[in-house]
Parts: C-alpha cells; sequence; structure tokens
C-alpha cells in the first residue's frame, strides 16, 4: 500500500492572483500527497473573497470549511439556494450542479476542497453550452 504525510505548512503556497474567479491563495496538496485519483488543494479567502458561482464538466467535489465563516450558493441558475457555513461544514457537488463560496467573515477563511475523478476540469458557467 503507497501512503504520503506531510503537514499543510511544508506545503508550498501557489498564487492565483491573475485569475478573477479564483481565491488568491492555495496549497496543492495532490503532488505532495501522491494522488493520481483525486484533487485537492487548501484556498485560503480573504474577508469578502469569493470562489465564482460555476460548474464542472466530470469533476465532483466536496469542501470542507477548515476555518472562517461562508455562504455557500448551490443550484441549477434561477433555483439556487443560499447557506451559511462556518467550520467543520462541508458540502459535495456533482459535476453539473453550480456552487460559489464567499468568505463573509471579518478574518481569513480556509477550505479544503477535494475533487474527482482527478482531471484538469475547468469551471464552466452552470447551464452553460
Amino acid at each position: 500500500m503507497t501512503y504520503h504525510v506531510t503537514r499543510l505548512a511544508d506545503v508550498d503556497e501557489q498564487s492565483m492572483a491573475a485569475v478573477d474567479q479564483f481565491p488568491d491563495r492555495y496549497r496543492m496538496l495532490s503532488e505532495a500527497l501522491g494522488l493520481s485519483e483525486m484533487r485537492a488543494n487548501v484556498w485560503y479567502f480573504d474577508p469578502g473573497e469569493d470562489l465564482v458561482f460555476h460548474a464542472h464538466e466530470t469533476q465532483e467535489e466536496l469542501v470542507f470549511v477548515l476555518r472562517g465563516e461562508f455562504e455557500l450558493t448551490i443550484g441549477h441558475p434561477g433555483e439556487t439556494e443560499m447557506h451559511e457555513l462556518g467550520p467543520e461544514s462541508v458540502y459535495a457537488a456533482s459535476p453539473e450542479v453550480g456552487r460559489g463560496i464567499e468568505n463573509v467573515g471579518d478574518t481569513e477563511g480556509a477550505v479544503l476542497a477535494i475533487g474527482a475523478p482527478a482531471v484538469d476540469d475547468v469551471p464552466t458557467t452552470p447551464g452553460g453550452d
């Protein structure tokens, strides 16, 4: 059996500052843990920062709130629901379901996002062609 153990502080922080639809900072756990069947990242959100409402073509997604206060928008366009998320809240979405989260708190928030399968599945507009 293959396994890997690491500390989050030992994984380099990456920048997405040039891409508007993502938070500015994250840590890519997939490579550090040798993952081949899923993707895993920790995303850091400053107050007011968000991950835009999006869907995926093939990737399911699970998000676990590590710290902070978030507002989740989830569902198909025109049928969305809003949920308040705090530490230890978790949500999952199938590929075609739209979802977006915003840090509505006064301090930095962080989430662990896991997606499967491990594909380069660029976010799409929910319900878009």
